[in-house]
Formats: structure tokens, sequence, C-alpha cells
């Protein structure tokens, strides 16, 4: 049976579960997974961009943001800023007042130091998170791609939380899966003409 969908994933779990009970917590399972997946994936899908306009000292991150690969100031010239730690931030602009220069998180909104003293575009660089599968949203990218990685990804939480004797295979396959995803994943990122020297 062809994987593409939230329903088929879910007829696929409990069908290789072979149990009666099963079904109930095939969609715990599958949570579970994508859990798994946004903890440890970092594909090109998830790359996004966005720009905002900075007047204050907070912004708020965006509402899928998962990690944060670069922000800079767009501007003559570009400002890279500098990722510190909340604690640094407050200590070495206490309250100043500039061009920023560096950034924090602060729950669900970046910090800058020093504040704004006026209106900066800011460009985010970042990881979105993997959008999960529901009944109305049934399929993503990530299903579309690597079928299989959802499969053994589900199984793999369903064998440990059933104590399934088939468990420990379900976690080969979702290592496998995951270890090819990655593979593929890199492949396709640096699958150009290969870097070549220049001589002088």
């Amino acid at each position: 049976m062809s994987i593409s969908t939230y329903e088929t994933l879910r007829v696929a779990i409990a069908a290789r579960m072979k149990r009666a009970d099963s079904a109930i917590d095939v969609p715990d399972y599958i949570e579970g997974a994508e859990d798994i997946f946004r903890r440890e994936l970092r594909f090109r899908e998830m790359e996004q961009r966005s720009t905002s306009t900075l007047t204050g000292e907070y912004l708020a991150l965006p509402t899928d943001f998962l990690e944060i690969r670069n922000m800079q100031l767009n501007g003559s010239p570009v400002r890279t800023l500098e990722f510190v730690s909340p604690e640094y931030l407050d200590a070495r602009w206490q309250g100043k007042s500039g061009i920023p220069q560096q950034y924090t998180i602060i729950g669900s909104e970046f910090q800058f130091g020093p504040i704004p003293s006026g209106s900066h575009t800011v460009e985010i660089a970042y990881y979105e998170t993997i959008p999960a599968l529901t009944t109305s949203a049934n399929t993503n990218w990530l299903l579309t791609r690597h079928p299989l990685l959802y499969l053994y990804g589900a199984l793999s939480i369903a064998g440990d939380d059933t104590q399934d004797q088939r468990a420990a295979q379900w976690n080969a396959l979702f290592a496998q899966h995951m270890e090819s995803a990655r593979k593929s994943d890199k492949r396709a990122r640096w699958s150009g003409s290969a870097l070549m020297m220049k001589v002088a």
C-alpha cells in the first residue's frame, strides 16, 4: 500500500502492529515520531527567510520558528548580528541605544543590543518546524519524500510503548531510514559541480 497521506500512514502502522487495540494510539505514535524529527532533522525544506522592520528592543519569533541560522540588518553595509546569551546581552548593553550588533532569544522573542535607535530591516534565516500531520492537514513534504521514515518512526515509538517483541527491529529500521534521509538531503544540497581550485 502506498503511504502518502495521514490516513494511509495510520492504516499501515496499525496493520504492522497487528493488534486490535492499537488503532486508537496510532496518532500518538505519529506525534512521537514528529517530535523526534523536529529535534534531529535539519533539511533544506525547513530553511526559511523572513524580513521585519525592527524599531524596538524586542521582536517576535516567526510563528513556525524552530532554530536560528543567521540574522542580519539589511542596509549599506549589511550587518551580521552575533548571537549571545541573555546574561551577556544585558550586561554588555545595559539599556544603551544604537545600531544593533547582537541578539538573543527570550521566550518567544528576539532581544537586541544595543536597543535600536532608529528603524532597521532585519532578515532572519531559520529552520521552520515540520508541519504536523492531522486529519485536516493530511500530508507534508517529509511524508511525501520519506514515507518509510514516518512509518518506522511511529513503529519505533509504538514498539517501545507496547514492549512489542519487534521493537528492536523497528528501532533499527527507523535508524536506517533516518540515516538514509540525511544522506539524501546532503546529496541534494551538494549535488552541483565539484569545487575547483583557482590557479592565480
